[in-house]
């Protein structure tokens, strides 16, 4: 996690913090792709099991992955009815949480499992002594529910549906002293190298007054349907169709100082549609594959707030406007400014790949992957 951008690195692989890209590692739920870097702050929720894949993914999941990814299975609905609650108390963070599931069965055919989990952490780790505040703080509540239906003796109709959110205020660092720089910052209203007391919030209701403080909020929300046959030699048919949506918001005080001096706020707004097919043969036997096509439809909207306030800039931007004719007061105007910007991303994109393998010997196994897609 990163006050920039969240992302996900497998033996040294990851994206840049561009919030425009891919992840090159992404996290798939119960096969559902979740391709923003931001969604990995979603909280864990009754997962049976955590699968990291190396190398790329492509044949193995519909959406494509270059340096690997992170596979998250969900427990399912079981034939008997089963039920927990548990709730703790941390002391140090002052964190409160609950969790709890119900299990069990609707009807012969029928089965469902509903979880829920939620967070509330009070205190954190970092001193902000400006604010006599501890940083970062942060909330978290997610809630999924999950029908399995046999619809025939060989056919299960899942469909799953969860919302979670977070909401962060403060960040995990911060910057105690000037040190060598300490002569520069004086132009900033700060004297004795101190960061830590003086110079936030130099202009009261500025855009920029908040210290070293920043605040990112998100709430998601994903539905999925698939439809499992299974024929008498043990293949199995999968068809899966999913929607997720994401909506974050970010305040961030990109000098990561008190000064009062650089902002930035963003938005993102994204929805993500799929379907995906997918054979897979027996367990058995020597020779085994899995073929399938994917389909992914996503929509993505971007917005950037960038402010500065740079006294430094003025002054040298002043003698600047006097030789062009301009007031010295422009001066100010082009150095405390702002900027903003807006992305919008339609991606349409299909895919087929195999993968098959030949078990030789217990100590040899031939392996052959194809993939190929359109965007």
């Amino acid at each position: 996690q990163d006050p920039i951008g969240d992302k996900i690195n497998i033996r040294g692989i990851f994206t840049s913090e561009v919030p425009s890209l891919e992840q090159s590692v992404s996290t798939f739920v119960d096969g559902v792709n979740r391709g923003r870097g931001t969604q990995v702050r979603l909280p864990l929720l009754d997962l049976e099991r955590v699968e990291v894949l190396r190398g790329p993914q492509g044949t193995l999941f519909g959406k494509n992955t270059v340096g690997g990814a992170l596979n998250l299975i969900t427990r399912k609905p079981t034939p008997e009815f089963t039920s927990s609650l548990t709730a703790g108390y941390e002391f140090e963070l002052e964190e409160t949480s609950v969790a709890g599931v119900l299990s069990g069965p609707l009807s012969d055919a029928v089965r469902g499992r509903l979880a829920f989990s939620g967070r509330d952490q009070g205190e954190g780790f970092v001193d902000n002594r400006f604010y006599n505040e501890s940083e970062p703080i942060s909330q978290d509540a997610s809630v999924r529910a999950i029908l399995d239906w046999d619809a025939t003796p060989t056919m299960l109709v899942r469909l799953r549906a969860e919302y979670q959110d977070f909401d962060v205020d403060g960040q995990p660092f911060a910057l105690r002293s000037a040190g060598a720089l300490a002569p520069v910052i004086q132009t900033f209203g700060v004297s004795g190298g101190s960061l830590t007391r003086t110079a936030i919030g130099q202009t009261p209701g500025s855009p920029l007054e908040i210290g070293s403080s920043g605040t990112m909020t998100g709430d998601a929300h994903e539905a999925a349907l698939t439809l499992e046959q299974t024929f008498a030699s043990g293949a199995k048919l999968e068809i899966l169709g999913a929607f997720s949506a994401l909506d974050f918001k970010r305040r961030l005080d990109a000098d990561f100082s008190p000064l009062d001096l650089f902002g930035f706020d963003d938005t993102e707004d994204y929805s993500q549609r799929s379907l995906s097919l997918r054979f897979l043969s027996s367990d058995e036997g020597r020779a085994r594959f899995v073929a399938g096509v994917y389909y992914q439809d996503i929509d993505l909207e971007l917005t950037g707030l960038s402010s500065q306030n740079n006294p430094v800039g003025a002054a040298l931007l002043g003698g600047i406007c006097q030789t062009a004719g301009l007031s010295p007061a422009d001066a100010q105007q082009l150095a405390a400014s702002a900027a903003t910007g807006r992305a919008l991303d339609s991606v349409s994109q299909l895919a087929r790949a195999g993968s098959a393998s030949v078990v030789n010997t217990c100590l040899m196994q031939l392996n052959c992957r194809i993939r190929r897609w359109w965007r």
